[in-house]
């Protein structure tokens, strides 16, 4: 009995597959390298976070410490600076981001330099708060209580009306809920900032 021989068959589907095998062969290189650039990219947006949130998270400290110092607990002009300097610095994370991305920056992208920046820098707000008031300095508690109260008084007198102050709340869990309240008013401005960045990389680069 005669053997078939398929080699002829072998031959033909070696030829017939090489087109799908180099097909394959490119898309694997792409997804490698696509997973490469976006390794790259989450690691400059971390960096970028970082940097901001630590100079962000150094001059609120150095400011509450001068407040302390100071005793100049009322002043608006540090209450504004402590309010807009977070902000102003994850914004600027966000910016030098998608700059550093040449121009395109996804929502993800936004969002993640911005809570790194603002993370640090209310968590350091935290700390640093606390350590002053609770640990270091906590009579500086009701000089903050009668500076409060004076300016109430003053107010009364020139017929502003206002209403009794909040008492702080200078415990652990107190700083905690502050410190999460304000991250998550923050984050929700973050979002919508980097939605405003956002700009897709078209798929041919």
């Amino acid at each position: 009995m005669k053997s078939t021989d398929f080699s002829c068959y072998q031959t033909l589907f070696n030829i017939s597959s090489k087109p799908y095998l180099i097909y394959g062969r490119m898309i694997y290189a792409a997804y490698l390298w696509t997973s490469k650039l976006r390794v790259l990219m989450d690691s400059i947006i971390k960096k970028i976070g970082l940097i901001f949130g630590i100079s962000g998270a150094l001059f609120i400290s150095l400011t509450y410490i001068y407040i302390w110092q100071q005793q100049d607990y009322l002043n608006g002009i540090f209450t504004v600076i402590v309010l807009l300097v977070p902000l102003i610095l994850a914004f600027g994370a966000q910016i030098v981001s998608k700059v550093k991305l040449n121009g395109y920056i996804s929502l993800k992208q936004g969002v993640t330099a911005f809570v790194i920046c603002i993370g640090l820098i209310f968590l350091v707000d935290g700390i640093t708060s606390y350590l002053i008031y609770v640990h270091i300095d906590p009579g500086a508690q009701d000089l903050i209580a009668q500076a409060q109260e004076a300016r109430r008084q003053e107010l009364i007198e020139q017929g502003i009306q206002t209403a009794d102050y909040v008492e702080v709340d200078y415990s652990f869990k107190g700083y905690a809920i502050a410190t999460a309240t304000k991250f998550l008013m923050y984050t929700a401005v973050g979002m919508l900032m980097a939605l405003i960045l956002r700009k897709k990389r078209p798929i041919a680069q």
